[in-house]
């Protein structure tokens, strides 16, 4: 009697159907594809977060505030974003709150007192700390330019004792200086008596990366019957009546003539 377990199959059965795979489930392998839609206050916190200058620093953490809400209450894609615009422009405002902070307080001592360190550096023979407190020419000026002004102030007044800002300050209309510059008028009190000074405070120059200069652009002692010392010397103007064509280029007339 045949066994009908090792009985060969039909011809007509065919062949034994596949088993079914199950689906693979998501995963890193095959990640699920996420439908939901992007905060844009998210992505614009981010955005002023690596700008990393004001105002856009000082807001990146209220939108990125914004954005996590969103995240949570809303199911945004997002949050992650959001959380880095907000530490960010965090760390950026308290850098920058600082750089303000040291900048106000170097600024208020040269406001009220003016050039005592520079022009005393500069009596005492430090020519190096004279030149770096100024900005622009008086910094770039051949040292024989500050020789000779450092002579005559020698000579003539000395060292600074005190200093304090005038009561009567110049006229900006009148006397306008550039912008980020002030032009103040100090009262000072020298080794040999009283002199006022003017000078020209270079506070920021627009176009730089870090803006803040707190330097001089100009100091001048103002003496008795004009007889002003002044730091960088004013360029004398040209003579009268001179022009491009007093030395001979482009002159039609000869040597005869």
């Amino acid at each position: 009697m045949t066994d009908p377990s090792t009985s060969p199959p039909s011809p007509e059965a065919g062949p034994p159907a596949p088993e079914a795979q199950p689906s693979p489930a998501p995963g890193p392998s095959n990640p699920a594809v996420d439908h939901r839609p992007w905060s844009l206050w998210s992505i614009a916190s981010m955005v002023c977060a690596t700008l990393l200058v004001p105002p856009f620093c000082l807001i990146a953490p209220i939108l990125g505030l914004a954005g996590l809400s969103e995240a949570r209450y809303k199911k945004y894609r997002g949050g992650r974003l959001a959380a880095g615009g907000v530490v960010l422009g965090f760390l950026a405002t308290v850098g920058w709150t600082i750089i303000a902070v040291q900048v106000a307080a170097g600024t208020r001592p040269l406001l009220l007192h003016g050039p005592v360190e520079t022009l005393n550096a500069g009596v005492n023979g430090n020519l190096e700390v004279f030149q770096r407190g100024f900005w622009g020419p008086g910094r770039e000026a051949p040292e024989a330019e500050a020789e000779r002004f450092l002579a005559g102030l020698r000579a003539r007044h000395g060292r600074v004792i005190s200093s304090q800002q005038a009561e009567d300050q110049p006229d900006s209309v009148a006397d306008p200086v550039e912008e980020g510059q002030a032009r103040i008028r100090y009262e000072m009190k020298f080794e040999r008596g009283a002199a006022a000074v003017e000078a020209v405070f270079v506070q920021h120059a627009p176009g730089r990366p870090l803006p803040w200069v707190l330097r001089w652009r100009s100091i001048r002692v103002i003496g008795p019957a004009g007889e002003d010392l002044e730091y960088p010397p004013i360029p004398a103007p040209a003579p009268a009546g001179s022009s491009s064509g007093d030395d001979g280029i482009g002159s039609d007339e000869g040597p005869g003539s």
